[in-house]
Order: structure tokens, then C-alpha cells, then sequence
């Protein structure tokens, strides 16, 4: 029996020896984790704040954008009918221009008159060719700006939602009881 007890009390002592020891070890790792939930959590509120500002940057464009295509839209639909009644006025101007010509042909004096008014006929073609070229000179580059923000914006998102996903698991795995 004194066996057993003196057995039973070195196996106390034991014990005891090994608990602080065992309950450091748990302690160090709880704190390194700790920090590393604290400096995920850091990250996490920086992606925050950056999405917070790229979200607004990306409305203000949006309403750019918006603004930009509406007056892009309106300016396009008002030079094509400028265009179209230019052309339909030049062309009235060429019409009578040439019946003009025709109708005082033979007289000798008419000859400076066609040729002024041929250097009119010229001079229409060329401001309508220039109008023409005006009108199809529109600057695309501003919509793929546009397009590379939505890009960067949606990517973002996915960093973030990726943060939040591992905090998450990390917060579990630091609140479960080591065993």
C-alpha cells in the first residue's frame, strides 16, 4: 500500500511539472495567432477603405460615363442631321448650280459665271467631305477606361470576399480548443 501512495504522489508531482509547461506552449500559440487574426484584421479594414474609395471612384465615372454617352449620343444625332441637311441643301445648291449652267450655255458671259460656279460645286464637295470626316472622328479610348475600372473594381471584390473567407477560418480554428 506505502507502494502505491509514494507511486501515486511521483506521479503528481509529475504532472504538475508538466502543466505550466504545457500551458505556456497553448499560451505562445494563442498569441501568435492573435497577432496574426490582428494583422489579418488590419488587412481586411485596409481592403475595406480601398473599396470603399474605389467603389465611389468607380460611381463618379459611372455617372461620367452616363453623362459622356448622353452627350455623345445627342451630338452624334444632331451632326448626322446638320449632315444630312447640309447635304440636302448642298445638294439643292449643285442642282440649281447646274441647271443654272446648262440654261446659259451659249451665252459669252455665262462662261465666267460656270466657272464660278463650279469653283462653288468644288468648294461645297470639299466642306462636305470635311464635315464627313469630322463626324467620324470620335475618340473610343475614353469607354475603354471605363471598362478597365469595372475590371480592377470586380477584382477587388474578390480580394476582399477572399480576406474575409480566411479571417473567417482563422477565427475558427483560434476559437477551437486545442485538444
Amino acid at each position: 500500500m506505502e507502494n502505491l501512495r509514494s507511486e501515486n504522489d511521483r506521479l503528481r508531482k509529475i504532472k504538475s511539472i508538466k502543466a505550466p509547461v504545457k500551458a505556456a506552449a497553448n499560451n505562445k500559440e494563442l498569441q501568435q495567432l492573435a497577432a496574426v487574426v490582428d494583422a489579418t484584421k488590419a488587412e481586411l479594414q485596409q481592403l475595406r477603405i480601398e473599396h470603399s474609395d474605389l467603389a465611389r471612384k468607380f460611381r463618379a465615372l459611372g455617372a461620367k460615363y452616363k453623362a459622356c454617352k448622353d452627350t455623345h449620343a445627342t451630338y452624334v444625332a444632331d451632326m448626322e442631321h446638320l449632315h444630312s441637311v447640309q447635304l440636302q441643301d448642298k445638294d439643292k445648291q449643285i442642282h440649281d448650280l447646274m441647271i443654272l449652267s446648262r440654261a446659259k450655255e451659249d451665252d459669252d458671259d455665262d462662261q465666267e459665271h460656270v466657272t464660278h460656279q463650279d469653283a462653288v460645286v468644288r468648294q461645297l464637295r470639299q466642306e462636305n467631305a470635311r464635315l464627313t470626316a469630322e463626324l467620324s472622328a470620335f475618340d473610343l479610348d475614353f469607354f475603354d477606361e471605363i471598362e478597365d475600372l469595372k475590371f480592377k473594381y470586380a477584382q477587388a471584390i474578390r480580394q476582399k470576399q477572399a480576406l474575409e473567407t480566411q479571417l473567417a477560418a482563422q477565427l475558427v480554428t483560434s476559437t477551437t480548443p486545442p485538444q
